[in-house]
């Protein structure tokens, strides 16, 4: 993965939270659902997992660097089922945040999450498996930014339904 690839991701990210800032209309209050407290750290902790998961793939160094992730990098990188699992488990944290979302729409963050997951684990080219990525960074920060609202202000304990 080089620079200009994790640019690519920085800047569709960006690209995504600059339009949810400026643009008054998002999101799209006719399908957004507001997140719970609960939705946003089971969100958060599955993106950390997956950033860990690609960061000791692609870039082991840096993510040693984290204390204690040794023995978890040499279990990703083994490519085995216990780095599929790795990755299974932070997918569906976050799709587990989304759960009260637009069902189409968490259907189709699943369906970009299982392209990862092939791409990843088939053998197939870099290039199929990066492009597959790039869709799910899109389709995921597209869903967050255009159907979800985040949680009530001082209510840390709301567990509103839709």
């Amino acid at each position: 993965m080089t620079g200009q690839f994790l640019a690519a991701l920085a800047l569709v990210v960006a690209a995504f939270l600059g339009a949810r800032i400026a643009l008054a209309r998002l999101p799209l209050a006719r399908f957004a659902r507001q997140l719970t407290v609960t939705d946003v750290v089971l969100i958060a902790a599955g993106l950390l997992g997956l950033a860990f998961h690609c960061g000791a793939m692609f870039y082991p160094q840096i993510a040693g660097a984290i204390p204690g992730t040794s023995a978890a990098i040499r279990q990703i990188n083994a490519m085995d089922n216990v780095s599929k699992a790795w990755f299974v488990a932070a997918a569906l944290l976050v799709l587990a945040g989304l759960r009260h979302q637009v069902v189409v729409a968490v259907c189709i963050v699943g369906v970009a999450f299982a392209a990862v997951g092939v791409t990843m684990f088939d053998g197939g080219s870099l290039s199929r498996h990066l492009t597959a990525i790039l869709i799910a960074v899109v389709v995921l920060s597209g869903t967050i930014t255009l159907l979800t609202s985040p949680p009530r202000r001082g209510d840390l304990t709301a567990e509103s339904t839709p």
